[in-house]
């Protein structure tokens, strides 16, 4: 099983007055935390001596094993931590003193800190669900506490600890599986973020880190509902992003800026254009491409450093199924480099190939390039799946150009070709490509028709029906 890497919805408070146990600074992005020293060695040992103490009561022990779990989160260790946790969670639940505010906290630490444990990378898949389930577990007691202490005190505040907990859990299931359950977390989350209050409570540096916690959590929203079919809400999702960037862009210095922000909103315009395209609006798209193509030519072709999204390469392909695509390869490469030599001999090769033509439109040559194009790809190999996209494009636009079939089919290795070049970091030309697969989509299907909703039935191109996932 693959995790990805997500961006933690953690506010430290500041607030003057704010007890400790609020909102402790346990960030949680994997390569922050500190490395095992001397002086945290002996914090434990201390903590430790002073817990074999009898006369510590319920609430002093669990205040030493929550500071014991922080030292051992520091350190990595995340089994530690998680039964120090444990252990403070029952202290407090045997102490008539403590709050159902202060046990929700521990409980979504409790969450986290199994997040922590799955993203430091784990290879058995059952201990994978054993801690995936313990980890919702402590999230759902965390939630219903913070609804018990809601219910007895109105606290923008203790709203947001609340909001918190949904946001990560709702951007951790969209990203593993569970996109509706994602959708509706978010939604909860973002409607208890929201209160116009909070300013009075938080610093300026704590409410940039709630608006671009608050941002991360759209896209997911948007992200969930792209897989739900539901392109509207994907694009409503999306707005308070790309409202957020066009603000941020009217008051930027350029010369100074670091390019990762004109990346990443070239990375937000090419999926609002992909949404507008699976909803036939490719007016829109195109619009969302060019603004994407824009961006890269005047702030990201100066930094080859920029990170690149590599949605393939980051496919996790175990070594069977790698052996299985490369035998595919093999062979095909022989089929190509037969036909290749057939072509060779005659006089006229495009009148050969077309005579080879299938009822659909396809060629031999179309086939071959695009079959080895899609296994180059699973393969994690963009620059030789480019080579052949090109390929079997040329073969779509040189014989019957105007053949419809083949028109659509020429968009289809377009987009597809986008993706490679994508991949490689060519974000000027990918944007180009997805540009001109919009152009042959809307002259096809014309507009409000969905290009990935389409299949063939004979000669022709039909709709299919919309699914409706939410």
């Amino acid at each position: 099983m693959k995790l990805v890497h997500l961006l933690f919805f953690v506010i430290v408070l500041q607030t003057t007055g704010t007890p400790q146990w609020r909102r402790r600074p346990f960030f949680l992005v994997r390569g922050s935390s500190v490395q095992e020293n001397d002086d945290s060695s002996h914090q434990r040992q201390e903590i430790e001596h002073q817990l074999s103490q009898s006369s510590l009561s319920n609430s002093e022990q669990a205040e030493l094993y929550v500071e014991l779990a922080g030292l051992h989160q520091t350190a990595d260790s995340f089994h530690e931590a998680i039964k120090a946790f444990q252990q403070a969670i029952r202290l407090y639940d045997d102490d008539d003193s403590s709050n159902e505010e202060h046990v929700a906290t521990l409980y979504s630490d409790l969450g986290e800190t199994y997040l922590m444990l799955l993203l430091s990378g784990v290879e058995d898949a059952s201990k994978v669900t054993n801690w995936e389930t313990a980890m919702h577990d402590a999230w759902e007691q965390s939630k219903r506490r913070y609804r018990s202490a809601m219910q007895h005190q109105e606290d923008p505040l203790l709203s947001l600890q609340y909001a918190s907990v949904c946001l990560l859990q709702g951007m951790y299931c969209t990203e593993h599986g569970e996109p509706m359950r994602g959708w509706e977390l978010i939604q909860e989350g973002q409607a208890h973020c929201s209160d116009p209050s909070l300013p009075m409570f938080l610093s300026e540096e704590e409410m940039r880190n709630l608006q671009h916690n608050r941002l991360a959590a759209w896209t997911y929203a948007s992200k969930a509902a792209n897989v739900l079919r539901k392109f509207d809400a994907a694009l409503q999702a999306l707005q308070p992003v790309m409202e957020y960037y066009r603000g941020e862009l009217e008051h930027r210095d350029t010369t100074k800026d670091d390019p990762m922000f004109y990346h990443d909103y070239a990375g937000q315009c090419l999926g609002q254009g992909d949404y507008y395209l699976q909803l036939g609006q490719y007016n829109q798209a195109k619009e969302s491409y060019a603004q994407a193509m824009q961006l890269y030519q005047k702030h990201c072709v100066e930094h080859p450093n920029a990170p690149k999204l590599h949605h393939t390469l980051q496919r996790a392909l175990d070594v069977g199924e790698m052996e299985a695509i490369q035998e595919q390869i093999l062979l095909f490469q022989g089929a190509l480099k037969e036909y290749d030599e057939l072509l060779q001999e005659e006089g006229e090769p495009a009148k050969f190939d077309s005579s080879h033509e299938s009822a659909l439109g396809f060629t031999v040559g179309d086939l071959l390039h695009g079959r080895l194009a899609s296994l180059y790809t699973s393969a994690s190999e963009p620059v030789l799946a480019e080579v052949h996209w090109r390929q079997a494009l040329l073969f779509f636009t040189t014989i019957a150009p105007d053949n419809k079939i083949r028109k659509y089919l020429a968009a289809e290795l377009h987009f597809n070709l986008s993706q490679s070049l994508w991949e490689q970091g060519k974000y000027e030309e990918s944007m180009k490509q997805r540009i001109l697969a919009c152009q042959l989509y809307q002259e096809i299907l014309g507009e409000g028709v969905n290009p990935l909703m389409t299949r063939f039935d004979g000669n022709e191109i039909v709709v299919s029906a919309e699914d409706t996932m939410m």
